[in-house]
């Protein structure tokens, strides 16, 4: 029987949402993250495709009394993280793919500074009360100083890039740099994002809700969230019934004259089409999470019209 996640909330309706992609006032949304950062410390560059509020100094990260050097881009998205956490994040034990987050190691567990729940509420209710975003855990790991370490040293036997800069040729590790890593979905309307990579062939990569934190005793030292989306109308639709999904997902399997397939859940969820003007329209979909062989793949159809989102 396949797991079925849907909001209490929604029944045979849901609404449609047309969104702008980005955050209409920069510096505010600065002064809320770095009270501390003075206005004229900041740049703005232009890309030419938008322009991004950059800072690079000392910096007190949310939940931390200490100022450790840092970065910070606010753009469509929002991106920090102190040099502490880029050691960090550069030598991360698991690999974000289109089936899923790919972990290697053992990453359960607590750390004594703080249980993942304490840390877990305290992150979601921070992007709520203060940046007005609706989260919730989707995946969380413990990472230990002694597995980024290992980790940094198969990613050198591997031939990756080496990430020390001249100026930061002392990289070491310690019980200082024991973080979790949270992997955050999040809401409009009370509905997930979608949180995968997804690409279609006319608009490219889709815009996904993924919101990635590194907490550390030192606080939240690194935040990434690759784009904010301003709802500026909804609409209602009348979502179909399960007896039209399955119908979708049997011609689906016809086609690829598939045997034995399983579905292990559906998940509701907003799907993003680009719109030509770069907006988008957020449509409830079904996200679909299906094994073969060992192997899994997602099928997402959209719910209100039991149609399959195709690349």
């Amino acid at each position: 029987d396949a797991e079925i996640i849907k909001p209490d909330h929604i029944g045979e309706t849901a609404e449609k949402c047309h969104v702008e992609i980005g955050n209409a006032d920069h510096m505010g949304l600065a002064n809320v993250l770095f009270p501390d950062i003075e206005a004229e410390k900041w740049k703005i560059v232009d890309y030419g495709d938008g322009k991004v509020l950059s800072y690079k100094g000392n910096m007190k990260v949310p939940f931390s009394q200490v100022e450790q050097q840092g970065n910070a881009r606010i753009s469509n998205g929002i991106r920090f993280y102190t040099d502490r956490w880029l050691k960090c994040e550069a030598n991360l034990p698991l690999l974000f793919t289109d089936k899923g987050i790919m972990t290697f190691g053992d990453l359960s567990g607590e750390l004594a500074f703080g249980s993942r729940s304490a840390v877990a509420e305290k992150v979601t209710e921070y992007l709520r009360e203060k940046l007005g975003m609706e989260t919730a855990v989707e995946e969380m790991y413990t990472l230990r100083w002694q597995t980024l370490e290992t980790q940094e040293e198969k990613n050198r036997e591997a031939g990756g890039v080496d990430l020390k800069t001249p100026e930061a040729q002392d990289w070491t590790w310690s019980e200082e740099d024991d973080s979790y890593y949270l992997v955050l979905e999040h809401y409009i309307n009370g509905i997930p994002m979608l949180n995968d990579h997804y690409q279609r062939r006319e608009e490219g990569l889709s815009p996904v809700g993924r919101i990635t934190v590194g907490y550390s005793a030192n606080g939240m030292e690194g935040m990434d969230s690759l784009e904010n989306f301003i709802v500026t109308e909804t609409e209602s639709v009348k979502l179909v019934g399960p007896g039209e999904i399955l119908d979708a997902l049997k011609k689906k399997f016809e086609l690829l004259i598939v045997e034995s397939i399983t579905i292990t859940q559906m998940k509701f969820i907003y799907f993003p089409y680009i719109r030509p003007d770069g907006d988008c329209d957020l449509i409830p979909a079904w996200r679909i999470t299906c094994e073969q062989d060992g192997e899994e793949q997602h099928i997402y159809i959209e719910a209100a019209t039991g149609n399959e989102v195709t690349e």
